[in-house]
């Protein structure tokens, strides 16, 4: 089951591999960026990136995942579900493909995985961490 998306982050310092966490929490500041628009069905829908500054990192041996911000040197442990969504907007996806992508691989409703989708955009985009294709 999927749990809210609020707490798939949590900022570290130094993330020594035995000290990663599966599940995380992020601290969402309000910069008054404008918020992707909710998910809908539109001809052709924005095709969205993590900003060009980040890197998705995994260790299988060690079941860590994180999200590296190499602007300001934090590291982000993740869960598997926020790792499922960072991976695909490293490579760019649109949120229907995402929704798509976490009702299949996780087996929650659309309604479900549309919220969760929804609500992990709300705090990319109060980091400045997304950012609409060109």
């Amino acid at each position: 089951m999927i749990h809210h998306l609020i707490s798939y982050f949590r900022k570290t310092s130094a993330v020594p591999a035995q000290s990663v966490d599966a599940s995380c929490k992020l601290q969402v500041v309000d910069n008054h960026q404008a918020i992707p628009s909710d998910i809908t069905e539109d001809a052709e829908p924005p095709v969205f990136v993590l900003a060009s500054w980040l890197d998705v990192k995994e260790d299988d041996v060690e079941d860590i995942r994180v999200l590296v911000d190499n602007q300001t040197g934090t590291i982000s442990s993740c869960n598997e579900t926020a790792w499922t969504l960072l991976v695909q907007l490293k490579k760019g996806a649109t949120k229907l493909d995402l929704v798509a992508r976490l009702s299949a691989e996780f087996q929650v409703t659309r309604q479900q995985a549309t919220h969760d989708v929804n609500q992990f955009f709300r705090h990319l985009n109060a980091l400045g961490l997304i950012n609409e294709a060109v």
